[in-house]
């Protein structure tokens, strides 16, 4: 698994957003990602089932005015997607305890929703 950074929120909420690679993108290819956010790139990583990683997460803490936005762009066989991963207003509705939770299967992308036990697509590559 792909773990970035520790937060340590004082004033602020601590969110955690998780890129689940699902197993129908195979375990051959790759699911390459690259987030940021504002000024903060985190950088190009590779999601490589077949190397044992599944997961690429990083965790942060909520700015000051309650305005946080990551976005992420995403690509696998020659596809590609760029979206809002998260911002404060949606993760207030679809986050369970903090965590945003992206499954990103070979149809598209699921928001899941471990309250409600099930998930959501959200978007088609």
């Amino acid at each position: 698994n792909l773990i970035q950074g520790m937060a340590y929120c004082f004033f602020t909420d601590e969110y955690t957003v998780r890129i689940y690679s699902d197993e129908t993108l195979g375990d051959y290819t790759p699911l390459t990602v690259q987030c940021a956010s504002g000024k903060e790139d985190l950088g190009r990583r590779s999601i490589d089932r077949h190397q044992g990683q599944k997961i690429y997460q990083w965790k942060f803490c909520e700015n000051f005015i309650g305005k946080s936005i990551y976005y992420c762009h995403f690509w696998w066989m020659g596809k590609s997607k760029r979206f809002e991963v998260f911002n404060s207003d949606f993760a207030k509705r679809k986050c369970t305890s903090g965590t945003c939770l992206w499954i990103v299967r070979n149809d598209g992308f699921y928001i899941d929703n471990e309250l409600f036990r099930k998930s959501d697509k959200w978007y088609t590559w």
